[in-house]
């Protein structure tokens, strides 16, 4: 993935996710930490750097118990992640929650590039979209014509093709998705706009769309002389008077300097 991609992953995600140093299960259950990452099994989640309220590290025991003590809570599921705050006192630090957030990307980016041949020559904005789109539906997702929009490189088919249903078989819509479709689709119009203006690939934004303000302009040329510049004729050109012509226009009109008669 592009470099910018990576240095902006947790700016980008956390608004999204929000950032839980604790366990809590998500609405299916399953036991989630920091931006989202699930960590269901328990196998997932035992390598984790889990801090006591000290700062002291967790050991092996105490994160199982965490882990358990949330994801045997009935009311977990539906009462969120404020209250499975208080089911357990384990706590990721920011770095932490950054790494495990960040070593997700990488082995997400693996997958992607494996099914996307131009991978790695694609505008930084259509890469973050769909990174956005793995981190929400896995990179193993199910969209065949936003693939094929992006490998012929139709930026703007791929903004239509990467919306994710927001409903629910219950027809309840689901408000987390809705921003992320919003942003998804963003980034692939100016990935369309950066392609378009040739502008710098790793050109990032997803909070409006690319305008001309956006753009680099050519230089300020300096300010013109408050006079004009005079340019004097040779003195060897002569002066010519376009309007002594005699009236069939053939040749010019003599003149003479003295007062005799033509």
């Amino acid at each position: 993935m592009r470099s910018a991609v990576r240095e902006r992953w947790i700016e980008f995600t956390e608004p999204l996710e929000g950032g839980v140093p604790y366990f809590y299960a998500d609405i299916r259950g399953l036991i989630t930490i920091a931006y989202g990452n699930l960590v269901d099994p328990l196998s997932l989640a035992l390598g984790l750097p889990m801090k006591r309220p000290d700062g002291s590290d967790a050991t092996t025991t105490e994160i199982t118990a965490a882990w358990l003590a949330v994801k045997g809570d009935p009311k977990a599921p539906t009462w969120g992640h404020t209250y499975a705050r208080t089911l357990t006192s384990l706590r990721l630090t920011r770095d932490g929650m950054s790494a495990l957030a960040l070593g997700r990307l990488e082995l997400n980016d693996h997958v992607l590039r494996r099914r996307l041949s131009n991978w790695d020559d694609l505008p930084a904005c259509a890469q973050m979209a769909l990174h956005s789109l793995a981190w929400a539906c896995g990179p193993e997702f199910h969209f065949p014509k936003l693939l094929s929009a992006v490998l012929a490189r139709d930026f703007e088919a791929a903004s239509v093709h990467i919306h994710m249903n927001e409903w629910t078989p219950e027809g309840k819509r689901n408000a987390g998705l809705v921003p992320r479709n919003v942003a998804n689709k963003l980034l692939m119009r100016n990935a369309e706009r950066v392609q378009s203006y040739k502008l710098d690939p790793d050109t990032i934004e997803w909070h409006h769309l690319i305008g001309v303000e956006d753009l680099d302009t050519q230089p300020d040329l300096p300010n013109p002389a408050s006079e004009p510049t005079v340019y004097i004729a040779e003195p060897d050109q002569p002066i010519v008077h376009p309007r002594l012509y005699d009236e069939e226009w053939t040749r010019p009109i003599e003149i003479h300097d003295d007062d005799g008669e033509d």
